[in-house]
């Protein structure tokens, strides 16, 4: 909205270096002008200011002066305000009096938006299963999610492989705690879900009807079984009562075909991907 709104994006630990720095040399009023002189400030990790009174001093005169002219000042920590040992409480109340938010751990799509950011801006291609993968698996920080990413592409490069699903739970797997992951899920949640949404009766989804939107519910609910457990292709063709695992591999392949060409589709099975994770 602003293009030319001047703004500053530091941490604690280098805010506090900077102020040593400056007044080692002297220029104390030079620190402050340049902190003053901003539309926006952001500091991130103030919990490192704990026990640092001279930093906090000068903090304290800087959020005053910024929101006395209507600047913006934005503040992270990893505990709330009112949590922070070792600081100021005049400081402790400035940052309470503002509009405190608690920043949750990122959902399903965001970490999927993330993961294809990354990706693209390391130059690796990760199919769309793989990025679920990482997505389900890592629950707790961004920084986790890069560290699977640089993880994949390292071993891609040295072994001179395509990143496949396959290939990132063989890398990945001391990283996540896959087998409790994978073992929420079953594949008759799956197909209890798919033939819920279609609405059609799971026996049937089951049998060997050719009905459209039988054999859509059945092709979906087994391609989610690949990707969404670790069950094996024999395995799922059990569990929908075939032969053999032919009839699941072309079914895989029928929907990552159609879910290239139809929009709709592809949204569908996204859908109910998500429906199935988060029930």
């Amino acid at each position: 909205k602003n293009p030319k709104a001047n703004i500053i994006y530091t941490t604690a630990d280098t805010f506090m270096s900077e102020l040593i720095y400056y007044l080692r040399n002297g220029s104390i009023l030079e620190f402050r002008k340049r902190y003053r002189d901003v539309d926006l400030l952001l500091i991130d990790d103030v919990q490192f200011l704990q026990g640092k009174e001279r930093t906090q001093i000068e903090l304290y005169h800087i959020f005053n002066a910024l929101h006395l002219i209507g600047k913006q000042v934005i503040l992270s920590s990893d505990t709330p305000p009112k949590n922070l040992k070792g600081l100021q409480e005049r400081l402790r109340s400035r940052f309470a009096s503002g509009l405190v938010v608690e920043v949750k751990a990122p959902d399903l799509q965001t970490k999927l938006s993330i993961i294809r950011k990354k990706s693209k801006e390391m130059g690796i291609y990760l199919p769309s299963d793989v990025c679920l993968l990482i997505a389900k698996t890592v629950n707790s920080n961004v920084r986790e999610l890069e560290g699977s990413l640089n993880k994949l592409k390292a071993y891609s490069d040295l072994m001179g492989r395509t990143i496949t699903l396959d290939m990132a739970r063989e890398v990945l797997k001391d990283l996540f705690e896959l087998k409790e992951m994978e073992t929420s899920l079953s594949i008759e949640k799956i197909q209890k879900e798919v033939s819920s949404y279609f609405g059609v009766n799971i026996n049937e989804m089951l049998g060997n009807s050719r009905k459209k939107k039988v054999t859509m519910a059945r092709q979906i609910a087994m391609y989610l079984s690949r990707y969404l457990t670790d069950k094996t292709l024999n395995e799922i063709s059990k569990a929908f009562k075939k032969k053999d695992h032919t009839t699941v591999l072309n079914a895989i392949e029928k929907v990552e075909k159609t879910m290239e060409k139809d929009r709709k589709f592809k949204l569908t099975v996204e859908f109910l991907r998500d429906k199935i994770l988060t029930s």
